[in-house]
């Protein structure tokens, strides 16, 4: 008889230990959408817009850097990147060729182009051009 007592005592303390400790310790899931320090590989590189002249408008990416030539220079160093769904990234960094101050750029990629390249997000959601590599 104390046996069961003693296993019952015993089993309802590992549930009721159990029950509450989520509300002590609550659990932390992973973030998938972190920043990431550099640029993506799979942005990479020297690329152009087709039909283009040379010297309009390039896109120059090192892991450290993003060179954007059209108009004007725009230069945004110390990067970070972040995955925002299938095959598409935003990347800032601190542009201080004329804004000086932190920047992002969303790039789209399909098929080996930037389909979608946005140098200023927060002022228009719709203005894309298509680049390919040079």
């Amino acid at each position: 008889m104390k046996k069961v007592k003693l296993v019952t005592l015993i089993a309802t303390t590992i549930l009721g230990v159990s029950a509450f400790t989520p509300l002590i310790e609550p659990i932390q899931t992973a973030q998938a959408s972190s920043w990431h320090k550099g640029t993506p590989k799979a942005i990479r590189g020297k690329w152009k817009m087709k039909n283009e002249s040379y010297a309009l408008q390039r896109i120059h990416i090192t892991k450290t850097h993003l060179y954007y030539y059209s108009a004007g220079p725009y230069y945004l160093k110390n990067i970070s990147y972040k995955k925002t769904g299938k095959h598409s990234y935003t990347v800032r960094g601190y542009e201080y060729t004329y804004l000086y101050k932190q920047s992002s750029v969303y790039f789209k990629i399909k098929s080996h182009k930037i389909i979608k390249f946005n140098p200023a997000p927060s002022v228009s959601k719709t203005w894309y051009n298509t680049y390919h590599r040079r």
